[in-house]
């Protein structure tokens, strides 16, 4: 099993693909979910800090400008901003575990790749009850 089946699961080949375009440097690539997701996908694939501020920025343009123009501009932008950068946000997710994993046994890689890795439901539903906490007031 490769390090990257290890760190992202049952869709490894599609990022294993992305990512080999991807190479060093930074490149736009389009992600669908994370697009229309946002800060849901952001959390369910463990890229907390990301996800919390995608949460931040799209409260504050709610509370400030929801239901205008700018606010779903601003909206549509941050959309189309995360969905551009998900998947070299996740590959660099990956290359900083990977780099923690170095000069490891084989069983601590896997074991330390498998929990940085993967997805969290309990991410996905803390957020999504944040969510509901925050629109309840």
């Amino acid at each position: 099993m490769s390090e990257c089946e290890t760190f992202v699961g049952r869709n490894h080949a599609y990022y294993e693909t992305i990512w080999h375009h991807l190479g060093e440097d930074f490149f736009v690539t389009w992600n669908w979910a994370a697009f229309l997701l946002g800060a849901l996908w952001l959390f369910y694939r463990k890229l907390y800090t990301p996800g919390v501020i995608v949460m931040l920025v799209s409260i504050f343009v709610q509370l400030q400008l929801g239901g205008t123009f700018w606010g779903t501009a601003l909206s549509l932008g941050l959309a189309l901003v995360v969905g551009a950068i998900a998947n070299f946000l996740y590959l660099q997710q990956f290359r900083r575990v990977s780099r923690l994993a170095e000069n490891r046994s084989d069983q601590e890689v896997a074991a330390l790749l498998s929990k940085s890795g993967g997805v969290s439901i309990y991410g996905l539903v803390a957020l999504l009850g944040i969510q509901l906490l925050i629109s309840a007031i």
